[in-house]
């Protein structure tokens, strides 16, 4: 496992898939987020300030 930090966010990768933590969003904003994408193998799942890739 192996973190990393930006300037909005915190991610945290494991072997195939990443955590991220946008710690800077609004709470309006956050609770208007979520969904989830695919693309073939690739996809992401987002609920608020969290992301999950893989």
């Amino acid at each position: 496992m192996s973190r990393g930090k930006g300037i909005t966010s915190f991610v945290f990768k494991l072997n195939f898939a990443s955590l991220i933590w946008r710690w800077n969003m609004p709470l309006r904003d956050a609770v208007r987020t979520y969904g989830r994408k695919n693309f073939g193998s690739h996809g992401y799942w987002m609920a608020g300030p969290l992301i999950v890739e893989w």
